[in-house]
């Protein structure tokens, strides 16, 4: 007989597809709370119809709630599947590398952003996600990162964004 406080598989029963959902909901939507509480604390408006520098971080905390709602709710409602239909936390066995991957890319792209500059950093870090994350043919990974990199910065100019230019200015 197993006890109530035998916590051999707790992982395991923590982990199941409905805890998951409402786990991850929760921690999103505390993350959009942050985003709203400091777009509210910078100014939301300038003036009526004057966007201040809240404004987008507002706009994307509250698209970042939203969305999480529409994960939480349902997963509130679901019926408990049996042990034997649950899902593990990783499915795959090269998951939590994957993660581990583009957890540190994404810090080397925060760290890299200013020396390195917007072009030669953005397009070193699409090139590495794509390659090595979930592999994809080399045609594929220059060509994504070539033209996702030039979208995003002739958008961004176009905004007249400020940009670091790196080590070659551009």
């Amino acid at each position: 007989m197993v006890s109530r406080w035998d916590l051999s598989n707790c992982g395991e029963r923590l982990l199941n597809m409905k805890n998951r959902d409402i786990l991850s909901s929760l921690f999103w939507i505390g993350f959009g709370t942050l985003f709203c509480i400091g777009a509210v604390q910078n100014g939301i408006m300038l003036s009526p119809g004057v966007p201040g520098p809240g404004c987008l971080a507002f706009i994307v905390g509250s698209i970042l709630i939203g969305l999480s709602l529409l994960l939480l709710i349902p997963a509130l409602f679901k019926i408990k599947e049996p042990a034997e239909k649950q899902e593990i936390f990783f499915p795959q066995v090269e998951s939590f590398k994957k993660l581990l991957v583009a957890l540190l890319s994404l810090s080397a792209y925060a760290l890299a952003l200013e020396p390195l500059g917007f072009l030669a950093t953005t397009f070193l870090f699409l090139f590495l996600v794509l390659r090595f994350i979930e592999p994809q043919r080399w045609a594929t990974v220059l060509s994504f990162a070539l033209v996702t990199t030039g979208l995003t910065y002739a958008l961004l100019a176009a905004l007249k964004v400020e940009l670091p230019g790196g080590l070659w200015g551009i």
